[in-house]
Formats: structure tokens, C-alpha cells, sequence
């Protein structure tokens, strides 16, 4: 599997590798699922930094950071676990401290016996140099590498706020959404909140409508206790919108109604972000709800994208569209 030609392989363990592997690969880096071990497998230059930019990017990452378990850095095959043990021991300095990352779980007994026979320091918190072995099918793929090129769980400090922020938050990452901070913004179905507080940080004004209590109040959120039919006139009186969303659990093609019938409502380039929630049995029935959102947004708007986002659940996308 590795060639000598300098390459690396960075194995990242993910719950969910299909879509890490795809949020990877929009940032430019060559992401497949290994089938052998379900894990991403991302091959890099060993020698354009690639390598480096990767790991940091895992740590600082907010999206990626949350989908990741762990990153096992590669650039060496060993036929045998013994093998692999003692190319090891042959790259540790005598001042080295190790923490080992060995992949599965079941050979590392062995493999700190075998280190601590022969003298190897393991620190797993004031390591200096991270020893990865990961096992595939009898073949052994090792790497040696220092504490700045760990990944580690504990190193984005995230802030205490809903799922839902950082839904919207990945959504605008991910899809190149521009605030700006005059602008008007209508979130249909809010609370508690959380996409109302990230468009509150950025915008001018977010009308906020729901029946139910919102967790957060703020000067420039401007809550509305109806639902989006009943609280109608109250929503107009603040239009027109320079963007609508919905991550409520409202039949998408509700929200396309609603908006597609209401031109009043809308700027001149006026963006729409929705979480289709589809929850179908049927893939057949997943795909007509999308189909018809799609067809009745299409009198109106420019449908942009649709994503799966690492923040959406099994049975959600997210669309953005624009006013045509």
C-alpha cells in the first residue's frame, strides 16, 4: 500500500467516513474509505507540507473537528508486528517521550510491553513524539512523528451552544455565505435558537418566528410567538428579507410554499438555507420530497447546492437557493 516515492498516509477514524472523506476532498485533499478498515485513508506528499496543513486543519477545524476521532499518520509498512515494533525503536531518540496511537486497540498491550522492555519512555502527557501503528490485514503501517502533528480531542475549546449553531455555521462555511451587516433575515421555525444567535452575531436584524420560548434574547432578534401562517403581518412588517432559512421540523415543501407565494417577503437577491428534514422510509419517498421542494422553489429561486453536512443528521440535507 505505501510506495517509496515519500508519500504519507494519514488513516482518520470518523464515525461517519463517507462524508468526512467528502468535506476532505472540497478542501483539496485526496480522501478515500479504506473497505478493509472503514476508515478514511488520505494520501499525501511527504514533502509539500500537506501533511502538516492536514493535522492542523483536524485541530482547528470546528466541523471536522467534532466528526474525528483520531488521525493515525503513516509512511512505512512492516510485514510483522515485531518488525514494526523495532523500525520504531530504531527512530526514537533517547530523550523522546511517547505517546502510542495503535489501531485496533487489541495489539496495544502488547506493543507497551514490548517498548517498556526495551526501555522506550511512554508519557501519554508530556510525550514529545506521537508512535502510530495501525494494522490492516496482516500488514503493519507505522509512523513516528512530533507532539505539533498530533490530533487531538481536546484541542478545539468548543463553545457551549446548540447542534443547530453549528449546523448553520458549517452550512455558511461550507456553502460561501456572505453576511452582511445590515441585512434582514427571517428564521422560520427558531427555537430555541441557535440559528437565530449565529444570524444575530452578523446581521442587522433577525425576526425569529416560533410559538415556542427562544433561549436567547437579543436587541437585534425580534421574536415573533406564532407560527410562520399565523404570524403572517408581523412577519411582513419587517420585510423585505435579504435571507430566509428554516431548520425547523417543517415539510420542506411547506417552507417553498410559503416563501414561493410571497414575493413581497423577499429582497432582490434575497438567499434561502433550509434543512430538508426527510424523514422517509422509503428512498423513493425521500427523493420525491425533494423533487417537489426543488420544483416549487424553481419559480422563484436559483437552487445553488445541496449538501449533506457533517452537522445534518441521517435523514436531513441542507439547500441554498437564491432568488432568481
Amino acid at each position: 500500500m505505501l510506495d517509496d516515492n515519500g508519500a504519507i498516509y494519514i488513516f482518520i477514524h470518523a464515525p461517519d467516513p463517507d462524508r468526512v472523506g467528502s468535506y476532505i476532498s472540497e478542501l483539496g485533499f485526496n480522501a478515500g474509505v479504506s473497505v478493509n478498515i472503514g476508515m478514511l485513508l488520505v494520501k499525501l506528499d511527504g514533502g509539500d507540507g500537506a501533511a502538516e496543513k492536514l493535522i492542523g486543519m483536524l485541530n482547528s477545524n470546528l466541523f471536522l473537528h467534532r466528526r474525528v476521532n483520531r488521525a493515525y499518520i503513516c509512511d512505512s509498512e512492516e510485514g510483522s508486528i515485531d518488525a514494526a515494533i523495532r523500525t520504531l525503536e530504531s527512530r526514537i531518540g533517547k530523550d523522546a517521550r511517547i505517546r502510542l496511537q495503535v489501531y485496533p486497540k487489541s495489539i496495544e498491550g502488547g506493543v507497551i510491553d514490548a517498548f517498556d522492555s526495551h526501555g522506550v519512555a511512554l508519557d501519554p502527557s508530556g510525550f514529545t513524539h506521537v508512535a502510530y501503528i495501525v494494522s490492516v490485514d496482516g500488514r503493519y503501517f507505522i509512523g513516528l512523528y512530533g507532539r505539533d502533528m498530533y490530533f487531538s480531542k481536546e484541542s478545539q475549546q468548543e463553545k457551549q451552544i446548540s447542534r443547530a449553531y453549528y449546523k448553520i455555521a458549517e452550512a455558511a462555511s461550507r456553502f460561501g455565505i456572505q453576511f452582511s451587516s445590515s441585512a434582514r433575515v427571517l428564521d422560520i421555525g427558531a427555537a430555541p435558537g441557535g440559528w437565530s444567535q449565529f444570524l444575530s452575531e452578523r446581521v442587522a436584524l433577525c425576526v425569529s418566528v416560533d410559538p415556542a420560548k427562544m433561549e436567547i434574547s437579543k436587541g437585534n432578534i425580534k421574536h415573533i410567538e406564532k407560527t410562520f401562517q399565523e404570524g403572517i403581518e408581523e412577519i411582513r412588517s419587517y420585510a423585505p428579507y435579504d435571507m430566509i432559512v428554516c431548520d425547523a421540523n417543517i415539510d420542506p415543501r411547506l417552507v417553498a410554499s410559503f416563501v414561493s407565494e410571497r414575493p413581497e417577503l423577499l429582497s432582490d437577491d434575497c438567499a434561502l438555507l433550509v434543512t430538508l428534514k426527510l424523514k422517509y422510509k422509503s428512498g423513493k419517498s425521500v427523493q420525491r420530497v425533494v423533487d417537489e421542494t426543488s420544483a416549487i422553489l424553481s419559480k422563484g429561486f436559483n437552487i445553488l447546492s445541496m449538501k449533506k453536512l457533517l452537522s445534518n443528521t441521517r435523514m436531513e440535507m441542507t439547500m441554498y437557493a437564491r432568488k432568481s
